[in-house]
C-alpha cells in the first residue's frame, strides 16, 4: 500500500515549515510568553498578511501599548544566499520594502 510523496518532496515542505515556526509563536500568545523579536507578549499571530506587511509569512503583533509592535517573518526552509538566487533577491526586496514601510510609518506618526 503506497502512502504516496511526502509534502517536503513534494514542494509543500515550505508550508509545514511555516506553520511550525507560526505554531511556535501561538505558543507564546496562549502561555502569555514573549515570542523571539518581540519583547512583549503577543496578542496576535497572523499568516500570508501580504497586504499589509511586506514580510508576510507570519505577522506577530502586540497592539496593547501606546505603539503597535510589530514582527514580521519571512520563513523559509532553504534559502540559497547568492546574488544570482532569484528567491534571495525577492527576500531582500522584501525586507527593504518592510524597512521603508516602518520609515513612512514614522514620518506620518511623529
Amino acid at each position: 500500500m503506497s502512502r504516496g510523496a511526502s509534502s517536503i518532496g513534494s514542494g509543500g515542505g515550505g508550508t509545514i515549515y511555516e506553520y511550525r515556526v507560526a505554531a511556535l509563536d501561538l505558543v507564546g500568545l496562549l502561555c502569555g510568553v514573549q515570542v523571539p523579536g518581540l519583547d512583549v507578549v503577543p496578542d496576535s499571530v497572523c499568516l500570508q498578511k501580504a497586504n499589509d506587511f511586506p514580510l508576510d509569512d507570519v505577522v506577530v503583533l502586540n497592539r496593547q501599548g501606546s505603539y503597535e509592535l510589530v514582527v514580521q517573518r519571512q520563513v523559509k526552509r532553504t534559502l540559497e544566499i547568492a546574488s544570482s538566487s532569484g528567491p534571495w533577491r525577492k527576500t531582500m526586496r522584501q525586507c527593504l520594502a518592510s524597512l521603508e514601510s516602518l520609515a513612512r510609518t514614522r514620518r506620518i506618526t511623529g
